[in-house]
């Protein structure tokens, strides 16, 4: 019972919450492309405000998987090159782990966002 309490209580907060609402339907959007990033949507396709943005990025920072580089946060593939230009290198962001660590990480921004 108290699982499907928090359950409850976290889709109040996502429907509640337009970035919260357009992060967590992202990775089903169809129209995503699989060269860009979590961030690129959020600003070309949400037009998300300054503060939301800042809160995402900070919020990235606390996530599990960090890469150490609050510009790309998910972490390179490859350990020879950085998160960086693997991220601009990339053909297959969301497709297998590239896709389950952005999916990661959005639960995370989710599930600590501050209204």
């Amino acid at each position: 019972m108290i699982n499907f309490i928090k359950a409850v209580a976290l889709q109040q907060k996502i429907n509640n919450t337009p970035i919260l609402q357009y992060l967590s339907e992202l990775p089903d959007a169809g129209k995503l492309s699989n060269t860009v990033g979590i961030c690129h949507h959020l600003k070309q396709d949400y037009r998300t405000s300054t503060e939301e943005y800042g809160q995402f990025k900070n919020l990235s920072t606390t996530w599990a998987g960090y890469s150490g580089n609050i510009d790309y946060p998910i972490p390179s593939l490859d350990e020879g090159i950085s998160h960086k230009e693997y991220y601009l290198d990339s053909n297959d962001l969301w497709t297998g782990k590239q896709l389950d660590q952005r999916v990661s990480l959005i639960n995370h921004i989710i599930k600590h966002w501050e209204s």
